[in-house]
């Protein structure tokens, strides 16, 4: 692409410094953003797994929170 842009529109390097710079802004403002993003929980694990309700999911859920939770309150 580069090579494209350069040779048959001519494109300067003026044209690649500002991209580089926009992307690493771009990258440093995306890293600030994930790092501030609050740890989700533990059952988070479970929520997007299938379009429909499944009580084996359910099940499996409860089952893996109520484990969880033992640890918290020893």
């Amino acid at each position: 692409m580069r090579v494209n842009l350069v040779r048959e529109h001519e494109v300067g390097q003026d044209f690649f410094d500002e991209v580089a710079a926009e992307s690493d802004e771009l990258a440093a403002r995306l890293r600030e953003y994930c790092l501030a993003m609050p740890e989700p929980g533990p059952e988070r694990i479970f929520s997007e797994v299938y379009a429909e309700p499944s009580p084996v999911l359910d099940a499996q859920r409860d089952e893996y929170l109520a484990y969880h939770a033992s640890f918290e309150s020893g």
